[in-house]
């Protein structure tokens, strides 16, 4: 018998019992925490696209290749 962690797949490849969102809109909080972080609060609409874009913004590295969103200026930005 195996009892996996939940959200663990037994093989790879296999769904983990989460449904993509296929235009749902799904709206879950993001914390940001840190040196360079600005208080602020985000109320616009944030794809998951610009979550590597924004890291790399604030340690001063460039994007991933692959990278298609944008940071994410609000939290970059102190007031």
């Amino acid at each position: 018998m195996i009892s996996l962690r939940s959200g663990w797949a037994e093989k790879p490849g296999l769904d983990a019992g989460f449904a993509p969102s296929y235009g749902h809109e799904r709206r879950v909080p993001l914390i940001w925490y840190g040196w360079k972080i600005g208080r602020n609060t985000v109320h616009r609409k944030v794809d998951l696209t610009d979550i590597a874009p924004t890291i790399c913004t604030l340690m001063e590295i460039n994007y991933p290749n692959a990278a298609t969103g944008s940071p994410i200026l609000e939290i970059i930005e102190k007031k």
